[in-house]
């Protein structure tokens, strides 16, 4: 269900034009799409994620990948505080998750980026590297 209050306005030219005041999104229980997770934590725009998300589908639901596309980033928006405290995410009331979005959400927002990682690290992990890191652990 998606409620948007519209109110006429006059513009400084004296056109009417439509703002609109707020919308409102009601989705019970709220379906997290994993593309658009994977391209909100990638740093994407929301234009630049509904693209990639509407490559798939048909030119007359585009505007329709959009407007959900903006949807999903508001709800990781409004998550992103909670995911920085794993407990306190799992139980959030804000946005009521099951139990398996909620952990593949918080899987997927602690997880490396190999590109990261191998910066950081400088090498690319191979065998004897990993062996020579498990023993310098243990």
């Amino acid at each position: 269900l998606i409620i948007i209050i519209v109110i006429p306005m006059a513009s400084s030219t004296g056109d009417t034009v439509d703002t609109p005041i707020f919308s409102l999104f009601v989705s019970d229980p709220p379906v997290v799409d994993q593309l658009a997770y994977r391209l909100w934590l990638q740093g994407c725009c929301e234009q630049e994620a509904a693209t990639r998300r509407a490559s798939t589908v048909p030119a007359s639901s585009r505007d329709l990948v959009y407007s959900d596309t903006v949807d999903q980033f508001r709800y990781f928006s409004m998550l992103e505080h909670f995911l920085s405290n794993p407990p306190v995410f799992l139980e959030q009331t804000t946005l009521p998750l099951s139990a398996s979005v909620q952990q593949m959400m918080v899987e997927r927002y602690y997880e490396f980026d190999e590109i990261v990682v191998r910066e950081f690290l400088g090498k690319k992990l191979t065998v004897k590297l990993r062996k020579e890191l498990e023993d310098v652990h243990e």
